[in-house]
């Protein structure tokens, strides 16, 4: 039942979005990569009905799902390695993103912190700092887990048992089997070529499980960033290595995609910004509810009579309208402005000279 694949091709050359477009994407999600924000995003452009989130034991979840229901499928996320598509009978592609590894791991050892649930948690309360957790050697997730992910070994091989064989497979898969590797740090890009690829334009989007409490990583000691970059070789020569193939890909669009990127990522900064006047507003209007709540009996606050809650109901409604209606606005213009840009780009990609000219940038960069 394997599916079969179109190799992806050279950095700088888009693939036909129609073509692509037909394929069930697979969002193969590194843990601490972003991949909530971008999953979020993906659900919204193909719907709940026809997508799965993958939880624990992917494969045996595949295998027991019935197959026309696979064959139903346009996108599949989820934490998982390489190699979901073997279940598919209709054609699929890959994507994924990847973070710097020591940021990567910071973010996971403060999550774990703060998440009692997580199996991790007694490890990460033992140690007494992130240097301890990493160096015991009890978390896969501290240990080229990207290179795991994408090779699709997972966690089939112990903590410091991955090769320089498994970081060849996973550079493999990405040249053959994904239609894109995005970073984190470069997510807007990562998303608009993304979109360009699929033949759909992304829209303003909220960032979701962020941590603001996590310490920075200039924050670290020397020793624990070298205790990090150690046990994750592999994911920094990874990494790099999808960096600056990344690099090469947009710098492969020109001048019109800088553009689209520029009023994208001032597009989500307007909405953030509403999201918060929205936010800080509902939270203005709740405060004296809470207060009568919590202090019934003080003499200072009246208690809030009906006509009151209406009225208060009445401008927490009027607020959400206009908050409605602002980020609309600011969806609207936003793909109006990266359609004419996308627009330019397909006649870019569409004129006879296209090819020569991308052979030419080519044999230019090998040169430098």
């Amino acid at each position: 039942m394997a599916t079969s694949f179109d190799a992806t091709p050279a950095a700088g050359v888009a693939p036909s979005p129609d073509s692509a477009a037909k394929k069930t994407l697979i969002f193969l999600h590194i843990p601490k990569a972003a991949g909530t924000t971008m999953a979020s995003i993906l659900t919204q452009q193909y719907g709940k009905s026809v997508s799965h989130h993958t939880k624990r034991q992917p494969h045996q979840q595949m295998q027991a799902m019935p197959e026309e229901q696979r064959r139903q499928l346009r996108l599949i996320h989820g934490h998982m390695p390489f190699g979901i598509h073997q279940y598919l009978s209709q054609s699929s592609t890959y994507f994924t993103m990847l973070r710097h590894p020591v940021e990567r791991v910071i973010s996971h050892y403060y999550f774990i912190l703060n998440s009692p649930e997580h199996s991790g948690y007694p490890v990460a309360r033992a140690a007494r700092n992130i240097t301890q957790y990493v160096a015991c050697g009890l978390q896969e997730q501290t240990n080229n887990v990207q290179t795991r992910h994408i090779s699709g070994i997972g966690g089939t091989v112990g903590f410091g048992k991955c090769t320089a064989r498994h970081l060849q497979q996973a550079k493999q898969n990405l040249e053959a089997e994904f239609i894109l590797a995005g970073t984190s740090e470069q997510f807007d890009a990562t998303l608009l070529l993304l979109g360009q690829r699929l033949g759909w334009t992304p829209s303003p989007y909220p960032k979701l499980n962020v941590n603001p409490s996590r310490r920075k990583r200039d924050e670290l000691s020397r020793q624990a960033i070298a205790m990090i970059e150690r046990h994750n070789a592999l994911d920094l020569e990874l990494y790099r290595y999808v960096t600056e193939r990344l690099q090469q890909q947009i710098a492969a669009q020109g001048p019109e995609f800088q553009t689209a990127l520029s009023a994208f990522q001032q597009a989500n900064l307007d909405y953030g910004e509403v999201v918060q006047k929205g936010e800080r507003s509902a939270s203005r209007n709740n405060r004296p509810a809470q207060a009568a709540e919590r202090n019934p009996s003080r003499p200072n606050v009246a208690p809030i009579q009906q006509g009151d809650e209406v009225a208060l109901l009445k401008a927490q409604l009027a607020d959400a309208n206009q908050t409605i209606a602002q980020l609309t606005n600011i969806q609207a213009r936003t793909q109006q402005q990266l359609r004419k840009a996308m627009a330019i780009l397909a006649k870019v990609y569409s004129h006879p000279l296209w090819p020569i000219a991308s052979k030419i940038s080519a044999l230019r960069r090998g040169r430098r």
